[in-house]
């Protein structure tokens, strides 16, 4: 149910990201995978079932892959985020 619930959010984030401007988008796209990676990692440290811990694995995994493409794209485009 919960991971349904951050399904949603997820998907709504991304409506609203691509009514911006291409520079805060992938600002936006890394700031959400990074979150992704975090929920992960706490799924990954409370999960007991071996299928499930695999699964956790391979998500991270997974997402660690997007994560690394937004930052090479971020830097290919020279995108700069404001602190």
């Amino acid at each position: 149910m919960e991971l349904a619930m951050r399904l949603e959010q997820v998907m709504q984030k991304i409506e609203t990201i691509r009514e911006e401007k291409p520079s805060s988008r992938l600002l936006e796209e890394i700031q959400d995978i990074r979150e992704q990676i975090s929920c992960n990692e706490g799924w990954f440290a409370v999960e007991l079932d071996e299928d499930l811990i695999e699964a956790c694995v391979y998500q991270g995994k997974a997402l660690e892959a997007r994560y690394r493409y937004l930052l090479r794209k971020a830097r290919q485009e020279q995108v700069r985020a404001v602190i």
